[in-house]
């Protein structure tokens, strides 16, 4: 499994951080094709976006104060690399701004 951590401002508002994920996966054409919580991470809240009909799953996971991205074996993509590191960049500049 490949993981990033994304870096939460400390002062950042995470009340709207769920919004703001899913907006900037939405202008890089991603959609939402499950939202749930981890077991593992009680409390968190946990999304899957996929690109059209391409293969692989970006996953999103935020609890408490960590966010990060993660993608698994057999969940791969060719666009998944690219639209991450847009996807991560954005959501951090969001977070950072409120």
């Amino acid at each position: 499994m490949k993981q990033y951590e994304l870096t939460i401002h400390p002062n950042a508002d995470l009340v709207c951080a769920g919004k703001i994920i899913e907006a900037c996966c939405a202008v890089e054409g991603l959609r939402v094709s499950l939202r749930s919580s981890l077991k593992r991470f009680p409390g968190s809240k946990h999304w899957h976006f996929k690109l059209g009909d391409n293969p692989g799953t970006l996953e999103i996971t935020l609890w408490q104060r960590r966010l990060w991205c993660s993608v698994r074996k057999g969940r791969t993509g060719p666009w998944i690399d690219r639209v991450q590191r847009k996807v991560c960049r954005s959501v951090e500049a969001q977070l950072t701004a409120r």
